[in-house]
């Protein structure tokens, strides 16, 4: 039984540790522009689109206009249209091609980007206009 307590004690160890980077100001404005964006369309690859797509299933729940990107990536497939949108771009070393062609995309259209990333100096991190690590 103490493997399965030191498992969980060291995990809510780095949940806590991962609270605290958590900066308040950020998470008001991006959740003032979910509440402002005509559509948000969240994308990520392997693992991280299984989280992108747990948050995008959160965010139709709460009747959020919402698509997930993440096999297909093409300017023909993308939602994007404009400045009224805005992306989730989820990539935990924040170099994943894919997520960065969206975000190339986003920029060029104006969208407003969000990166979830474990490296804020990444190129997602420099790209986005807002960076939750």
């Amino acid at each position: 039984m103490s493997v399965l307590k030191d498992f969980a004690n060291a995990l809510l160890k780095e949940i806590k540790k991962n609270i605290e980077k958590i900066d308040e100001k950020i998470i008001n404005d991006v959740v003032e522009r979910i509440r402002r964006a005509d559509r948000v369309i969240v994308v990520g690859m392997g693992r991280s689109f299984v989280v992108a797509r747990d948050f995008a299933i959160r965010l139709v729940q709460l009747g959020i206009n919402v698509s997930l990107v993440g096999e297909e990536v093409s300017d023909v497939y993308l939602p994007i249209k404009g400045e009224q949108d805005l992306v989730f771009a989820i990539s935990g070393s924040g170099e994943t091609e894919e997520v960065l062609d969206v975000c190339s995309i986003a920029r060029e259209k104006g969208a407003t980007i969000v990166a979830v990333t474990s490296y804020p100096d990444s190129t997602l991190g420099k790209m986005a206009d807002y960076v939750i690590e």
